[in-house]
């Protein structure tokens, strides 16, 4: 009887190691796979965000503000060296270290106002129109938890972002009349204006985020993990000026056992 229990023990035990992550690894019920829990891989990431904000403008050599952006939208993108730790066969902790780049795009309301040249006096209609990249270095952490014993986990996490760098740049883009035209080499619709936006972007930046994402088993020892996430930032983007927002992703995350 004790034997009969033991063997019985011993089976069940080595089918739960092999099935650790919800994944069947084990060559066979002679030669079962000690399922890892350590892994490591890399991350890509893209997604689309949608900017809240209130920016105001002052065209070089003015005291007025020339425009103020308050809607936009954006590409953030990014790559991370990635790792997951089983805490236990349904509860996984991942990390990452890796560099994002916020790519965003903000276009004015249209404003209307009398201009002079050489012609004589237009009544112009135009729009200002902001376009920016920041840089930076990310660190991220979460938790995830598979749903009923399914390969479809939900979770969250933390990002805190260090801005390295930014480019950015803006135009004063001509609407109206048809025969309008910025003074030029030859005439042109657009105006270049110095952009300074982003020499107020905040340097340190946390994100908290949520996941759902599903594991697809590539061989023994290695997944594929597509997720979507939806988050944003805490605190304003500028240091300055009120700045928010709302960043949804996808992301492929592939990992080995190590």
């Amino acid at each position: 009887m004790i034997r009969s229990l033991l063997s019985l023990f011993i089976v069940v035990a080595t089918a739960v190691s092999a099935v650790a992550q919800g994944f069947d690894w084990q060559y066979s019920a002679r030669l079962p796979f000690d399922s890892p829990i350590r892994f490591y891989g890399v991350e890509l990431a893209t997604g689309y965000s949608t900017q809240f904000a209130s920016l105001d403008y002052l065209e070089k050599g003015t005291p007025f503000t020339c425009c103020t952006y308050d809607n936009g939208s954006g590409i953030p993108y990014g790559v991370l060296l990635a790792v997951d730790y089983w805490l236990a066969p349904d509860i996984s902790a991942q990390g990452g270290l890796g560099v994002l780049v916020r790519n965003v795009s903000f276009t004015s309301d249209p404003q209307s106002f009398p201009r002079i040249d050489n012609s004589g006096v237009y009544i112009v209609s135009s729009e200002y129109v902001f376009q920016g990249s920041i840089t930076y270095v990310t660190a991220q952490a979460s938790m995830r938890y598979r749903l009923l014993g399914t390969h479809l986990n939900v979770g969250g996490g933390l990002k805190l972002l260090l801005k390295l760098s930014e480019t950015q740049t803006q135009i004063d883009r001509v609407l109206g009349p048809d025969d309008y035209f910025f003074d030029g080499n030859p005439p042109t619709k657009e105006k270049d204006l110095e952009a300074t936006l982003l020499n107020d972007a905040s340097a340190f930046v946390i994100e908290p985020f949520l996941s759902v994402g599903y594991d697809l088993s590539l061989r023994r020892g290695m997944y594929l993990t597509p997720a979507i996430t939806v988050g944003g930032p805490v605190t304003s983007l500028s240091k300055t000026q009120p700045w928010r927002s709302i960043d949804f992703g996808f992301s492929l995350r592939l990992v080995t056992a190590f």
